[in-house]
């Protein structure tokens, strides 16, 4: 008798995703939060640590209860530990790859092995979704739990349904959209084509149907509770922005971009309209074959991918590539479906796949898509280059940048720079106003790195205004000038009552950051003594 046996196809063709998911993420356990995710990380923390009370997971009037709460189990026991928070992403992260791979098996049966490994391996190395995965966000939750849900409809695993359906309603508000989309696409396309009448369908379905409605009965539960919903918008406000738009409206036109183009995800968009437009000649002609079950997956996942990126450029306030993560791993299952469409023969898909992998592994690391560069712009990171996302709309510009794993080196050099400097509690640091968040955290009084943990030195943060004004400002001020910003301002400030000492460039594989060294003036040592 054997005592083992094979795992699945679809267990092993994840293996080589979930292999370069780990290379990928590994280095960055103790990567302090960013940004955004030093608010997320601060609302987890508060609430791992005060009295149970259901609104304090509630971060930013999201419904996060249950995406905070799996984060604030482990930060209860070991506070501030951050490779269990990076460790839960990892394992959620590695979860759906599984999945991914799971529904290449339903849509690609036919195609070789090859072909599945590298649809899959396109998921695993999608730049904004590994860039988000250092991040701390519920965004990273629902783009995880939607692709776990697909792969659980389509395996027709209903108590799992629904209990992806609950995580995804209360991670965030796009979590009960793309549940209800996912839900009534699965319906939609694969399973009223196996009834003569759509009444029929309803009848066979009756015992399923309350189930499944589960998760929104308790959003509708959590919605008439009097927590703010989309930040108090009311149900009529909610539809005509559902309705009403313009095509020409600058900022849906460059949501578009980032959706559709950004980062040669334009291969992708190309590959997938050719293949629509070859269906819809053949449809015209009268050509097309019988439709399958995996040709009807195709069109089950063109309805979310056309509806979620409808709905999602309809509500969005704020720009950020991040709140369309989700849209990501549909348009590259399409891709891969409509690369072997397109082309069956001689394996030219798996070339096509290879090429979309190469290119997208690039832009893991370096802004290099020339049409990208000629829509957003660049700015100068010591001698790379990065695209100021966020600037275009005018927004600040931090979170845009957790487009790939570039804005990583920020933190990389930002250590280096407090290595040199070994700061204390009468330690002044300075900087733009809108660059804190995530780089002003305590300092390990060994190491110099920063930390969230307890026996942290903090350092005096302060804005050169405040600096300035002081009766008795301090001797000596160290300006970090982020590049991502424009800073003279700011040092025109500081040099009203302070000389320059020194200034140096920290480096690291390219990226730079100037640090600048500041020494009271003479007029205003006498003052301050």
């Amino acid at each position: 008798m054997k005592l083992w046996s094979m795992p699945p196809r679809w267990l092993q063709e994840s293996l080589p995703g979930i292999g370069v998911f780990f290379a990928l993420l590994l280095p960055y356990l103790t990567l302090p939060m960013l940004w955004d995710g030093r608010w997320y990380f601060n609302c987890m923390s508060n609430a791992a640590h005060a009295p149970f009370h259901f609104q304090n997971f509630l971060c930013f009037q999201h419904p996060s209860f249950l995406f905070i709460g799996i984060f604030a189990i482990p930060e209860h026991f070991f506070p501030g530990s951050l490779p269990w928070l990076h460790g839960i992403v990892l394992i959620w992260g590695s979860l759906s790859i599984i999945a991914f791979s799971a529904i290449c098996q339903k849509l690609l049966p036919h195609a070789p092995p090859l072909t599945r490994i590298l649809a899959t391996l396109l998921y695993a190395t999608q730049p904004v979704i590994v860039a988000n995965a250092t991040a701390f966000n519920p965004d990273i939750g629902i783009t995880y739990s939607l692709v776990i849900l697909l792969a659980f409809l389509l395996y027709d695993r209903i108590a799992w349904i629904i209990a992806a359906g609950i995580l995804l309603t209360f991670t965030k508000e796009t979590g009960i959209l793309f549940y209800t989309l996912a839900i009534l696409a699965h319906w939609i396309f694969l399973v009223r084509p196996h009834f003569r009448s759509t009444f029929a369908a309803l009848r066979a379905s009756w015992q399923r149907i309350p189930l499944l409605l589960l998760p929104q009965v308790l959003f509708i539960i959590y919605s008439v509770s009097g927590i703010a919903f989309f930040e108090g918008k009311d149900t009529g406000s909610l539809l005509r922005m559902l309705t009403s738009f313009s095509l020409l409206e600058p900022r849906f036109l460059l949501m578009l971009k980032e959706i559709f183009l950004f980062q040669f995800t334009w291969l992708q968009t190309g590959v997938i309209a050719i293949a629509a437009f070859v269906w819809f000649w053949k449809w015209d002609r009268g050509a097309l074959p019988r439709p399958t079950q995996d040709t009807r997956l195709v069109w089950l996942l063109a309805a979310l991918y056309g509806a979620g990126a409808y709905c999602l450029t309809r509500y969005l306030y704020v720009n950020n590539l991040r709140y369309f993560m989700a849209l990501f791993p549909l348009g590259s299952l399409l891709f891969a479906a409509s690369a072997v469409h397109l082309l069956s023969r001689r394996n030219l898909a798996n070339h096509l796949l290879m090429v979309a992998l190469l290119l997208q592994t690039v832009s893991l690391f370096y802004s290099a898509d020339p049409l990208s560069r000629a829509m957003f712009g660049t700015f100068s990171f010591g001698e790379r280059i990065m695209y100021p996302l966020g600037k275009v709309d005018g927004c600040i510009g931090r979170d845009q940048l957790v487009y790939n794993l570039q804005h990583l080196e920020l933190s990389t050099i930002q250590d280096a720079i407090f290595e040199h400097i070994r700061p204390t509690r009468e330690t002044t640091i300075s900087t733009h106003g809108d660059a804190w968040f995530g780089f002003n955290d305590g300092v390990d009084p060994v190491t110099f790195r920063r930390t969230s943990a307890a026996g942290a030195v903090m350092p005096r943060y302060m804005a050169a205004a405040d600096i300035i004004s002081l009766p008795h400002p301090p001797q000596e001020v160290w300006y970090i000038e982020y590049p991502n910003f424009v800073n003279e301002h700011e040092l025109s400030t500081l040099r009203e009552r302070y000389d320059t000492a020194h200034v140096s460039e920290f480096r690291d594989g390219g990226y730079g950051i100037r640090v600048h060294q500041f020494r009271l003036k003479p007029q205003g040592l006498s003052a301050a003594e």
